[in-house]
């Protein structure tokens, strides 16, 4: 069986959030392939150009 990932997206989030951590598992679970991008509200990465270009309210 050749098995190969398919990208689904961009997860930006926080190891310590339980939906992150729920996200990951499921896309590991059914072989899907996610981009996981680290947002660490404490060092100030949600402050970031890139972040809030996407997510202007700076809100994880």
């Amino acid at each position: 069986e050749n098995l190969t990932m398919a990208l689904i997206g961009t997860l930006y989030g926080h190891t310590i959030q339980s939906k992150t951590l729920s996200a990951l598992a499921l896309a590991k679970y059914t072989s899907l392939e996610v981009k996981y991008v680290e947002v660490n509200p404490v060092n100030g990465s949600i402050s970031k150009p890139e972040y809030k270009s996407k997510f202007s309210y700076g809100k994880m």
